[in-house]
């Protein structure tokens, strides 16, 4: 991972939103963390960012809003979902992984970013 990538974190699971904040935090990134997509839509245009992670779906409301924003300024992104493999619009994503995944996003956040 660069040194202080900037990762944008969007997730409604505050257990899985804490232990990646955490652990990130410890590997040295800078992560901002939302529960929203549109707290992630004034991230994106408020911020330089190096890597979004995104859940497909925040409390009933599909993020790709935020997908798209990353591409136009392109932003890789890794979806994030309880069953990836129905990932629908998001086919740019630079990854799709089913959670549980936290030691495996940082791997991924790792590869995408260095």
């Amino acid at each position: 991972m660069q040194s202080r990538s900037r990762i944008l974190l969007l997730e409604h699971d505050s257990f899985i939103a804490c232990a990646l904040d955490e652990d990130f935090r410890a590997l040295g990134a800078a992560i901002v963390s939302v529960g929203t997509c549109r707290e992630a839509m004034i991230v994106l245009e408020s911020s330089l960012i190096d890597i979004a992670i995104l859940d497909p779906n925040v409390a009933g409301v599909e993020s790709t809003s935020v997908a798209a924003a990353c591409e136009r300024r392109g932003v890789p992104y890794i979806i994030t979902s309880g069953n990836a493999a129905k990932k629908g619009h998001f086919v740019r994503a630079k990854f799709c992984k089913n959670k549980p995944y936290i030691f495996t996003i940082i791997r991924l956040v790792g590869k995408t970013v260095h």
